[in-house]
């Protein structure tokens, strides 16, 4: 992205220097995610994941041309890639995951679950009551927030695919118990 494509230079003549040559600063300044080149989510379909926690973390949008290509890549995202599940592991552990979630959900990518930012508030306060077991977030809001069959399918550690789905679990259990009141 052009917004990771800047640096300072620490010697020689760029000493001290904004060394810019895609126009990150500009695409910061107006808020705008921009991939380097055309085919940057074929290249590397994680990318399309940071791209949604950029967008959720930095509160910016897409330009047209890469919200174009985000969404032709979208229903192919496989999160068996051990790639793409490494950094849905991160952008699930980041406090803005749920917006990050949302984001992916509206470019299409089919096992975000509905309501995904809302699922991850819940797993949130469940954590924060007393009594809560300290596990993995990131585990866990995967398990709220992510279909199941692809969190079975993931590249995710065995014990994390174990938590996700002792939560997905829970949430029927809850129902079950909820109906039978």
């Amino acid at each position: 992205f052009t917004v990771n494509a800047m640096a300072v230079g620490l010697a020689g003549p760029h000493a001290g220097h904004l060394i810019d040559p895609h126009g990150g600063s500009l695409d910061l300044e107006t808020r705008t995610l921009r991939t380097l080149r055309p085919g940057s989510f074929t290249e590397d379909p994680s990318r399309l994941v940071r791209a949604a926690r950029n967008l959720a973390r930095l509160h910016l949008h897409m330009d047209d041309g890469t919200d174009r290509e985000a969404r032709a890549a979208a229903p192919a995202l496989d999160l068996g890639s051990a790639r793409v599940a490494d950094e849905m592991g991160r952008l699930l552990g980041e406090a803005c995951a749920g917006r990050a979630l949302e984001v992916l959900a509206g470019v299409g990518v089919p096992w975000v679950a509905d309501g995904a930012q809302d699922r991850v508030a819940a797993v949130d306060r469940a954590r924060a009551t007393g009594g809560a077991p300290d596990l993995p977030r990131w585990a866990l809001r995967a398990g709220a927030a992510l279909e199941p069959a692809a969190v079975a399918a993931s590249a995710f550690p065995g014990w994390a695919r174990a938590i996700a789905s002792d939560v997905d679990a829970g949430r029927g259990l809850v129902a079950s118990l909820a109906a039978a009141a």
